[in-house]
Formats: structure tokens, C-alpha cells, sequence
């Protein structure tokens, strides 16, 4: 199987994980302490009882290390099975408990804990905030953070745990245009449009949605919200780690003296399509098959960014240059020739 494959295969797995610890998250809500909380207006307590711990994202970190060991070995499949190397004839073993492999780990999951964790606070800070200022009870404020039991599935929906800020401000909006008959509510995409014809005739007629037909949109809207929070984050942690499996994978034969640095060279491979971003068009363009560097060269980005592959931030990319990245790198292993060197002596 091809890494793109394994990509293809491995992504949803992850964002099923990621979908399955949320709803783990607000089915241990404490409803009765949220409240409380939310009278003393106290944030840490309100978060405590709202099911969420930066623990509960463990099996999200397990998910996206298989999707790195699975990268690695697949990667290492690809070269020859025994290596004419400069220290003579070698069979490579991809070593997962290598201790700059486990560092690089340890680093990439630090860094999800803390993103997840202080978008998840903010969260529950901004819904706290909007509630007190609508004057909502505090009981309403607790269900807008973890969401309402579904009388059907029996588990809690349309809750804010697990949105980005971003999403969650565009709740408010949401709930404000559809209080307001305002057409602006129409420009969400992910809106659930099976509802558009209840606002559009809310809105020619003039008469309001009534509160629960306003809750039942603003809960679609945080349904399909947080499964695409959960795509995106899927997506781009997954990568991610095939990235750096890709590349921890040659920088390990290297350092064994299994491989020689001169005899591998990277290109950078965009998806040429319409949502692929500009820079990386041009990285594409100016790091193709036919124009490669060598494997310690850093790609750099028309803004400026340095990638070691593309969705690597070790070298400080932002956000903008990493998130929901689908370039890969096109390593280059000239095996003949590290063969004939060997055999020169």
C-alpha cells in the first residue's frame, strides 16, 4: 500500500476518534456542578464539571501515533529490503521507541493538548459570557456548552466542547440573524440547509422562529460544525504525522550510516487544484520532481515560512501554512548509486 493510500484510509479513523472523546467528554457532564459553577461564575469549576481534562484526549494522541508508526513502516517497506549501505548490506527496522523519535512524539501531541485545551476554555469562557449577557438561566448556559440529550441517540448534541473560537462566535451570530430574520444566516455553510425553507419563510413573512426552532437550527449548526472541526483536525494531524514519519524515517538511516545524505534529495508535491493554497502552488512549482533539494534543505514558502516537509512546524510555519495542508514530500533515495559507491569502496 502507497503512503497516499494509508493517508486515505487513515484520516476518517482518526476523526471517528476525535468525534467519539468529545461526546465521551459531555456525556460525563455533571449538569448540577456546571450549574453552580456558572452562578459563582467560576470558570475552572464550570470546565472541571463539563467532562474535560486535557487525560480525555488521550486516545486522539494514540490515534494519530498508529497513523505515524503506520507511515514509517509503510515508508520503510518502500526501500529495497536489503540495503547496500556504506556499512555494508543492511535490512532496516524502523525504530518507534528511538528517543528522538519519541521526543518528536511527545513534542506534536504537547503541542494538540494544549491547542485543543485552550480553544476548549475559551469556549466555555465565551459561552458562559454570551449566556450571562442574553440573561440566560444557568442552566440554559450549561446545556449551551455541553448540548441537549437527543431523545433518540440518548447522548448530548450541539454542545460547544470541541469547536474552534471561531465556530463558536459564529453560534452567536447564527442565533442573532435567526432571531432577527436577518438573511446573513444563509452564509454559514454549514448551516443544516434542510431548514433553509423554514427561515426563508421566516424571513419573507416576517414572522419570527419560534425559541425552539431557533435552538433546533443553532444545535445542526454545532453538530456539523464539530464533525468538521473533527475532519480538520484529522486531516491535519494526520498528515502531520505521515510527514514527519516520511521524514524521521530517512533521517534514522541516516544516522545509523544506513544512508548518506548526498543520495537523498526532496521535492515538494502540491494537489494543483482549486483549494490548494497560492504558496504552495509556487512551492510546488519551484520544488518539483525535476528540480529537488537535498534532504537537510529547508522548503521556504513565499512568506517566508521553513518546512522541512510540508505540515512540519519544527522550524516555526504558522498555522496558516500547515492546517488541512494535503502536499506531501517526494523523497528520492538514488539506491543504485549509494550501491555503487559501497561496492567502489
Amino acid at each position: 500500500m502507497n503512503i497516499d493510500k494509508l493517508y486515505q484510509l487513515t484520516y476518517p479513523q482518526v476523526q471517528e476518534i476525535f468525534l467519539e472523546v468529545m461526546q465521551g467528554i459531555v456525556d460525563r457532564a455533571m449538569l448540577n456542578e456546571m450549574v453552580k459553577a456558572i452562578v459563582d461564575n467560576d470558570v475552572d469549576a464550570l470546565l472541571r464539571a463539563s467532562g474535560f481534562t486535557p487525560a480525555t484526549l488521550g486516545p486522539i494522541l494514540d490515534g494519530i501515533e498508529n497513523a505515524y508508526q503506520k507511515a514509517a513502516e509503510t515508508t520503510v517497506e518502500s526501500w529495497p529490503k536489503v540495503i547496500q549501505s556504506p556499512i555494508g548490506p543492511v535490512v532496516f527496522t524502523f525504530d518507534m521507541r528511538n528517543p528522538e523519535v519519541e521526543q518528536n512524539i511527545r513534542t506534536a501531541s504537547s503541542l494538540l493538548i494544549t491547542r485543543i485545551s485552550d480553544e476548549v476554555r475559551e469556549n466555555v469562557r465565551a459561552t458562559l459570557e454570551s449566556g450571562v449577557i442574553r440573561g440566560e438561566n444557568p442552566r440554559t448556559v450549561a446545556l449551551d456548552i455541553v448540548g441537549r440529550i437527543n431523545p433518540s441517540t440518548k447522548q448530548r448534541e450541539g454542545g460547544v466542547i470541541g469547536l474552534t473560537e471561531r465556530q463558536t462566535k459564529a453560534v452567536d451570530n447564527i442565533r442573532r440573524s435567526l432571531e432577527q430574520g436577518q438573511k446573513k444566516y444563509f452564509e454559514y455553510e454549514l448551516r443544516d440547509k434542510r431548514f433553509d425553507k423554514l427561515v426563508k419563510k421566516s424571513i419573507d413573512t416576517g414572522i419570527k422562529l419560534k425559541p425552539e426552532e431557533i435552538e433546533k437550527l443553532v444545535t445542526a449548526y454545532k453538530t456539523k460544525a464539530l464533525r468538521y472541526r473533527g475532519e480538520m483536525i484529522a486531516r491535519t494531524e494526520t498528515a502531520q504525522a505521515f510527514g514527519r514519519a516520511e521524514w524521521d524515517s530517512i533521517q534514522q538511516a541516516i544516522k545509523e550510516g544506513i544512508i548518506k545524505h548526498k543520495f537523498v534529495e526532496k521535492s515538494w508535491q502540491d494537489t494543483s487544484d482549486g483549494r490548494t493554497r497560492t504558496t504552495h502552488r509556487v512551492m510546488g512549482e519551484k520544488y518539483k520532481y525535476s528540480k529537488p533539494i537535498g534532504i537537510d534543505e529547508p522548503f521556504v514558502s513565499p512568506s517566508g515560512a521553513r518546512l522541512n516537509f510540508p505540515g512540519d512546524t519544527s522550524l516555526g510555519a504558522p498555522a496558516a501554512e500547515v492546517v488541512a495542508c494535503r502536499c506531501r514530500a517526494d523523497y528520492n533515495v538514488r539506491w543504485i548509486d549509494q550501491a555503487k559507491e559501497a561496492a567502489n569502496g
